[in-house]
């Protein structure tokens, strides 16, 4: 496109989650590393499921087992993984 015109649609820019802030902290700790631990929101995403979702399932006594080691709440990935297991249907 010439520099002489101009785009007349807005450009969105979308900002900076916690889920994207979430995943830059991740991006020092790779995933498969067996101690490992996952925030909620990297759980979330991993599950397919809304953040609130997950808080729902921890306060119904549902959901993949937790660790909540101060402020907040974390999930293991072998944890995050026998979740999904127990709902596979055959």
């Amino acid at each position: 496109m010439p520099a002489s015109v101009v785009r007349s649609e807005p450009v969105y820019k979308e900002p900076r989650s916690q889920v994207q802030f979430v995943f830059a902290q991740d991006a020092r700790h790779p995933i498969d590393t067996p101690r490992s631990l996952r925030a909620s929101a990297n759980a979330a995403v991993y599950l397919s499921v809304g953040y609130s979702t997950l808080k729902k399932w921890r306060s119904e006594g549902r959901g993949p087992k937790y660790a909540k080691i101060g402020g907040p709440v974390l999930y293991r990935p072998t944890d995050l993984d026998a979740f999904v297991e127990s709902k596979l249907v055959a």
